[in-house]
Order: C-alpha cells, then structure tokens, then sequence
C-alpha cells in the first residue's frame, strides 16, 4: 500500500511536468485495473492516452480487457480489432480476441482465435490454458486428449480431466491435488472446492481471490464454468458489487489539460503532414523551420509540435532530420547518384551542413557515413 501511494505521488508530479504523457496515462490506467480492480476509472485514463496515441495497441488491448471486464462486449471486441489491425502479429491480442468469444459462450469462435495466437508463439501459456479449457467446456474429450497429450508441460494439467467429468458427468472433482495449484491462470482453488461439492469453502475462496483483487478471479461473473452458480444469492451479490456499472466518464477538465488537438483532427493532421513530406518532400528544403512547416500546415506552431511530440513521438530536428537520413541512405546506395560525394547527397537531401549531417549521422547509426557507405558495398 506504500508502495501504491509512492507510485501516485510519483504520477501526480510527473503530470505537473508534462500532462501529456502517454506512458504516465497507460500505467495509471494499468494499476486501476489490475491493482484496484476499478476498470471505470482504467478506460478513464486510457481514453486520455488513446487521445495522445490513437492507435496504440497496448492501449487498445487494455481498454478491451476493462470493457470485458464490464460486460460491454461489443465495445471489447472494437477495441481488440483495432489493435489487431495495428499489430497482426501479437499473440496477447488474439488471445483477448479468444476470450471475448469464450466469455459469452461462443466456443468455436473463441478456439478460432487461441489457435491464431499459437501460431505465433507456440508456447503463449495463457492460450494454451484457454484452449484446454474451451475443449472441456464444448464436451470434445478426444480433443482435450489429443490437446493435453500435446503439451504435456500444461500448467495445472491435471485439473482439466477431472473438470470435465464434473462438468459433464457429474463426478466430483478430487481435491488431493488441490494443494499443488497456485491459481496461476485459472481459479482452479476456486473450481476444485465448488465441483468436490465443497460450495461454502468455494465461496469463501471466491470471496479472498475477489478481496485480494488476484487476476485470475477479475471476470468470474463471465465465465461459462461458473454458470452453475448463476442462481447462488452469494454469488450474485459478489458479481453485482464488484464493479460499477455505469459506463466511463472523463475525469473533470481541471484535474488533467486535454490534448491540444482532438483525436479526430489529429489523424487529419498527421495524414497531411505525412503527404507534405512523402509526396511534396518539404523535408528537402534545408531553411524548413517549425514556422515555415506550420504555415505549410495551416495550423499553428504550438499544435505542429504538439502534434509531432506526442503523436510521432520526436521533436521537430529529430522528425526532419531523421526523414533527411533515410532519403540520404537510398540515394547513396542508388547507383544514380554515383558521381555525387556524400555531402552532395546530403545536401540535396536537405541537410544545411556537414557538420550537422555527420553528427546526427553518427548518433543515429553508430558509425560514420563513409564506413555505413564501405559496408553497403562489401
């Protein structure tokens, strides 16, 4: 608890210095979650970093976990398909993806997904575990065979056969191996007691995983396996009072500034900024300035470098300067330009000097242009 309160002081003057920091946003927002199980006051927080960084996966991932922790699946499924758009290749975010089918029941929808997320890293444990799980859950014993027999390094894998013959066959969970289980993905302390028919020390395990705000308890109210206890009046009240309902509100203007520039015109901005460099190549111009490129912009300057800060994330030379060193790098290996010295490449390139071209050449790339020029032809 120290701790915590260290870290919010820690935040709090952070802000003070820069009240548009993203990263300070997505970790506030992070420990709202998971830490204070308060998903409301989470998507509160990412929404602030979402205005910064639109299109950010990591923020997109977490707002879909809070919306599924509410319930609101159709507003996890958008933010997890944004993500997915912004990074295909993310196991994490079909596994999200999984779960927001698996928690409202659509099993084979949800398989689809853990699959795809195996494919991309063949040991994502949580997939593994998710995928187990859903073979219980849609009654495929030959499936959970084969699955199990797969991979037999399975965290608490031997939870899963007697699981399903509670689920499906009525027997009661054997609870010698109970004592080995530390909850690692699944509330298997939790389901083990409930199916051994033990329903008042299962209650009292969901009520301490609830309490101590454990990950693995934060979307019991979801989970298929749990559908048994849907009419426990213990139960309900505990998925009733643990998260608040009512849907995100921004927090008061006066806590935190908004953003110079509204996350829909940023996206416009950022288009016609990205065209006014890949098609025009204004970059090549060696007297651009901030004011010049903002008169280009038609916006002014203060939102033009909020706009490259905090939505490109460089500063108007390392922005220019580092579009210079990529059109330079091409032209140098271009046999077109063979005749050129590399100062006349740089110069064409927009670079106002040598001075200042060697330099940012030599922080960007570890060596001097000369040597990056020998090792692109050896």
């Amino acid at each position: 608890e120290e701790a915590m309160t260290k870290a919010d002081q820690h935040f709090t003057e952070g802000f003070k210095l820069n009240p548009h920091n993203f990263e300070a946003y997505f970790a506030i927002a992070n420990k709202a979650m998971w830490v204070e199980w308060k998903p409301n006051k989470a998507l509160g927080r990412l929404n602030q970093a979402l205005a910064l960084k639109p299109h950010d996966p990591e923020a997109l991932e977490a707002s879909a976990e809070c919306y599924l922790a509410l319930g609101d699946f159709e507003q996890a499924g958008h933010c997890i398909d944004r993500a997915i758009d912004v990074n295909p290749l993310s196991a994490n975010h079909f596994f999200i993806q999984g779960n927001i089918h698996y928690y409202q029941g659509q099993f084979q929808e949800a398989m689809a997904c853990y699959a795809i997320s195996l494919q991309i890293d063949t040991e994502w444990e949580m997939s593994r575990q998710a995928m187990a799980l859903t073979y219980v859950l849609t009654e495929d014993r030959p499936g959970l065979g084969e699955f199990l027999f797969a991979n037999p390094h399975l965290k608490d894998v031997q939870f899963f056969g007697p699981l399903f013959d509670a689920l499906h066959h009525g027997k009661k969970m054997p609870l010698e191996a109970l004592e080995e289980s530390t909850d690692t993905y699944l509330p298997w302390k939790f389901w083990a007691l409930w199916y051994a028919g033990e329903e008042e020390k299962a209650l009292e395990q969901l009520q301490f995983g609830i309490d101590n705000q454990l990950s693995q308890y934060i979307y019991f109210a979801h989970d298929p396996v749990n559908r048994p206890l849907k009419s426990n009046e213990t139960f309900i009240q505990l998925a009733e009072r643990v998260f608040d309902k009512l849907p995100a509100a921004p927090l008061p203007a006066d806590k935190v500034e908004s953003p110079l520039i509204s996350p829909a015109d940023q996206l416009a901005y950022a288009t016609k900024l990205n065209k006014l460099m890949t098609e025009d190549r204004v970059y090549t111009e060696p007297s651009l300035t901030l004011r010049k490129l903002s008169a280009k912009m038609e916006l002014n300057t203060n939102k033009l470098s909020w706009l490259i800060n905090e939505v490109i994330g460089k500063n108007f030379n390392e922005y220019v300067n580092g579009l210079r060193l990529e059109a330079f790098k091409k032209n140098a290996a271009s046999p077109n330009y063979r005749e050129y010295s590399l100062l006349g490449i740089a110069l064409d390139c927009g670079f106002n000097s040598k001075s200042v071209f060697n330099e940012f050449f030599k922080k960007q790339e570890g060596i001097t242009p000369s040597a990056w020029l020998k090792m692109q032809k050896e």
